[in-house]
């Protein structure tokens, strides 16, 4: 488990990366995206193969469960409230636009991401700005 000082600062960097990824904060899917890639980055239910993570096993068998215990809320809430926000901020993105997130390049896929897609490359994102932080 982290401290609190380092939750507040991922929680911080995530709110700023998805904000970055172009997702709306009123969007209820947004905050469930940031708890769930909480959980990630603090290696909860994450099993990782070098720099890759299992994430089709983990994000509906274990972080959606945690999360909706975390949140009193049912799975299938949590997942319609991503897919809306993912669905939303498809709306405002060119498939294919390269942005600069915090110094490393971030390309929208061609095709529309799932939950699974947009979590794995949110938390692939993620770790790559906390493995080399910029001063």
């Amino acid at each position: 488990m982290i401290n609190e000082k380092v939750l507040k600062e991922r929680y911080i960097l995530i709110t700023h990366v998805l904000l970055s990824l172009r997702l709306k904060a009123r969007y209820k899917g947004f905050f469930y995206l940031r708890e769930i890639l909480i959980l990630m980055l603090d290696g909860q239910g994450v099993e990782q193969v070098g720099s890759i993570c299992n994430i089709k096993e983990i994000v509906p068998k274990a972080l959606y469960i945690d999360v909706s215990k975390k949140l009193s809320v049912s799975i299938d809430n949590i997942e319609k409230s991503i897919r809306v926000a993912i669905n939303r901020m498809w709306e405002d993105v060119e498939p294919g636009l390269e942005i600069d997130v915090f110094g490393k390049k971030f390309v929208f896929p061609k095709k529309k991401p799932t939950n699974t897609q947009f979590l794995c490359s949110s938390y692939n994102l993620l770790r790559e700005l906390l493995e080399f932080p910029q001063n």
